[in-house]
């Protein structure tokens, strides 16, 4: 219901309470040692990553990303990192945001 609700959403302000929201999740399910778990958190990931890529609202996208660096901030999730290729797939978000960054700040430069 949460993921609907993030994709279906106009009002930035709840996207971004949506998907901290289910980041908080998946960090919850960080110490469960099950695949059902696993298979949830790398669920968690891929949706957010998924819509850091659609996000219209820079901040919003910075949240996103914040969201996925305090889930995988502490080192018993390196496997799950890697499972889920996060590395490669925030480098690809990288000109995103700076594009969106570039064009938020480039009105202050006119």
């Amino acid at each position: 219901m949460m993921v609907n609700g993030i994709k279906n959403c106009q009002v930035p302000e709840i996207r971004s309470n949506l998907i901290r929201m289910i980041g908080t999740l998946a960090l919850l399910l960080i110490n469960v040692s099950n695949e059902a778990a696993v298979n949830v958190i790398c669920a968690i990931t891929e949706f957010i990553l998924e819509q850091a890529h659609k996000e219209s609202e820079v901040w919003v996208l910075a949240e996103a990303v914040d969201t996925l660096v305090d889930l995988y901030a502490e080192d018993e999730t390196d496997a799950l990192a890697a499972k889920v290729k996060l590395v490669e797939k925030l480098i690809a978000v990288v000109p995103i945001l700076k594009m969106k960054v570039t064009l938020l700040l480039l009105p202050m430069y006119i």
